[in-house]
């Protein structure tokens, strides 16, 4: 993520602290591959990108503010940003919310028992959050748990045991 795209999600905040204004403009965004392709390109004249933004912001009621944002994103050739712009805005409106999403990851489907145990971990942990949780599985890991916050880890799975103890070998 660029300090360009964390700006630009400040920027996003601002203009609009409601979560599913910002999800509407994803889906938008996504829904078809070639209006992105052509917001992006740079052979596509701004006066079309406008014209297009304008159509779809009448067509789908996104706000005034954000359409304008979009063109002055197209204008200075920044729209390629979006992306990492709307992950960084989730990031700082989970941040402001007080809410952690977390991955919580087994090698197979989870116990109830196993769920209670690394959500009690959590609650430990981050006492003032509110604790969004993903169950994922992924069978490299071999049995345990793997708990993912962001960029941070609590490894409790047996692989993660055994690279440790395979480098307390070596």
């Amino acid at each position: 993520m660029t300090l360009e795209a964390i700006n630009q999600a400040k920027v996003l905040y601002h203009l609009s602290e409601d979560r599913t204004v910002i999800e509407s403009l994803e889906a938008v965004y996504h829904a078809s591959p070639m209006l992105k392709k052509a917001l992006e390109c740079r052979i596509v004249p701004c006066r079309q990108k406008e014209r297009v933004l304008d159509d779809i912001a009448r067509k789908t009621a996104l706000p005034e503010k954000i359409k304008n944002y979009l063109k002055i994103m197209c204008r200075y050739g920044q729209i390629d940003e979006l992306d990492d712009a709307i992950c960084s805005y989730y990031q700082i409106w989970d941040e402001k919310h007080n809410i952690l999403r977390t991955n919580l990851i087994f090698a197979k489907t989870p116990e109830q028992s196993e769920i209670e145990k690394a959500t009690s971990f959590l609650k430990k942990q981050y006492p003032e959050k509110e604790i969004d949780i993903q169950i994922k599985e992924n069978p490299d890991i071999l049995g345990g748990v793997l708990i993912q916050i962001g960029q941070k880890e609590y490894d409790w799975s047996y692989d993660g045991c055994l690279k440790q103890l395979e480098s307390k070998l070596t």
